[in-house]
């Protein structure tokens, strides 16, 4: 899975070089594109015992597995409807979470609040795992709170991961969304199924068993923000997938045709329904300036949810990142010191408001406001309206965040500094584009 995870040194150093989950990590980055074909076989095909009696247990503890390994393999892959070569070798880590050492957020994360909390792991699960496709591998990282379900889960979920990689899957995923910057979404897709798929096993087989996907809806929920960021692709994406399909190996239609956006993952839309509205955001630089910038990611509808959260109630921050139209992160550097600009698209001039007015009162909660801007620890934050329907969060440097101007129409913004200096100016864009209509999702506020 990429997910439930952190952990000492060469457990990080595994992760690097593989796919999968490690949901104790905070890394939220997609699984890398995998070789593969890119077509994904469309018929369903009986499941393969090839070198399955010749699986190979490596471990470092004095016990062997404790669960048929084997069979937890052909029943996932008969969930999945995959002739799919079953896993070589599944190698057995220990770990302790007195050892964990929790992964720092990115910058911007942090900046906006987003940081690991003291009982972090309090509710996680004993037991994480990852895929490594390139030697058909699964790795197994088991605890003191390990127990023989959790790992059961583990090995379905992981071999989930093999199979969306020996099928062009995540590769095919990758290739749709990534291009948009959606990130989120593609873990979501590719997580959400391995999830969805996990789930389906204990249902189907172990159905005495808590139900996987109540597991994590509840550890979502009560989790701090940097959990909550790591959790949110496989509780929301889970919870897609079985809104639109009925069984794993109907997974197919998913990754051919996925969403491409939390905003439709987070509300249960069909891929074509409700797109990202269009948005492109720029910035202008003097010649001889010393400040850089560089486009980041799409941030997306389930990141506002989670920094809102960090100081306002979960049901407003959910209302008031319901109507997320489209955004893009743009990040300055200069003098070694970071700033960012934050344009977010909204529906309509209602959303944006709401936003707004949220916004304001989560760096109300968080510093001292003084003349339309905020101080927060070493850092400034303001916010200015694009047009009635964008915003844009200017936040770091006080210069910056004070000197900087915003200029353009609704899907076309325009971030310029040092317009003191001399010179004409060098204007670089960056852009997320899609059409896309308003829509009432008052149904989901409570979700979370």
């Amino acid at each position: 899975m990429n997910h439930r995870r952190s952990a000492i040194v060469v457990i990080v150093l595994l992760l690097i070089l593989s796919a999968g989950c490690n949901s104790l990590s905070g890394d939220t980055s997609p699984s890398s594109p995998t070789s593969g074909t890119s077509s994904i076989p469309t018929t369903a095909e009986r499941p393969s015992t090839e070198h399955t009696t010749n699986l190979v247990i490596e471990t470092t503890t004095t016990d062997s597995l404790p669960v048929n390994t084997s069979r937890v393999f052909t029943r996932t892959a008969e969930l999945l409807g995959r002739n799919v070569m079953t896993p070589d070798r599944v190698v057995v880590r220990n770990f302790t979470f007195s050892n964990l050492t929790p992964t720092t957020p990115e910058p911007f994360p942090r900046l906006l609040g987003i940081v690991p909390d003291e009982n972090m792991y309090e509710h996680a699960t004993g037991t994480d795992g990852y895929a490594e496709p390139s030697s058909n591998r699964i790795y197994l990282l088991v605890s003191e709170r390990s127990t023989n379900a959790e790992i059961r889960n583990y090995l379905s979920h992981e071999y989930t991961h093999l199979v969306q990689n020996r099928i062009g899957a995540t590769d095919r995923v990758n290739r749709q969304l990534l291009a948009a910057n959606e990130q989120m979404t593609v873990r979501s897709v590719i997580e959400g199924a391995a999830t969805f798929t996990e789930s389906t096993y204990v249902q189907a087989y172990h159905s005495g068993s808590p139900s996987r996907f109540e597991q994590l809806r509840d550890e979502y929920r009560r989790s701090g923000p940097v959990r909550k960021l790591t959790l949110a692709p496989y509780y929301f994406g889970a919870r897609y997938i079985r809104q639109q399909i009925g069984s794993p190996a109907d997974l197919n239609e998913v990754y051919a045709n996925p969403p491409n956006s939390m905003e439709q993952i987070i509300h249960g839309d069909a891929p074509g329904e409700d797109p990202p509205k269009n948005l492109t955001a720029g910035f202008s630089i003097a010649n001889g300036s010393e400040r850089s910038w560089t486009d980041s990611r799409v941030k997306g509808e389930a990141f506002v949810r989670i920094a809102l959260g960090t100081e306002l109630s979960t049901e407003r921050a959910a209302r008031a990142a319901t109507g997320w139209g489209a955004d893009r992160l743009l990040v300055s550097e200069q003098n070694n010191e970071t700033s960012y600009a934050w344009a977010l698209r909204w529906d309509n001039a209602t959303e944006a408001g709401e936003f707004r007015r949220a916004m304001a009162a989560y760096l109300d909660a968080r510093g001292n406001r003084t003349d339309g801007t905020w101080r927060v620890g070493n850092s400034t934050f303001r916010l200015a309206n694009a047009s009635n329907e964008t915003i844009v969060m200017l936040a770091g440097q006080p210069g910056f965040v004070s000197n900087a101007s915003i200029s353009g129409v609704t899907e076309n913004i325009t971030v310029s500094t040092n317009q003191t200096e001399p010179g004409a100016t060098d204007q670089r864009t960056a852009t997320v584009a899609k059409a896309g209509r308003a829509k009432d999702h008052g149904e989901w506020v409570h979700s979370l």
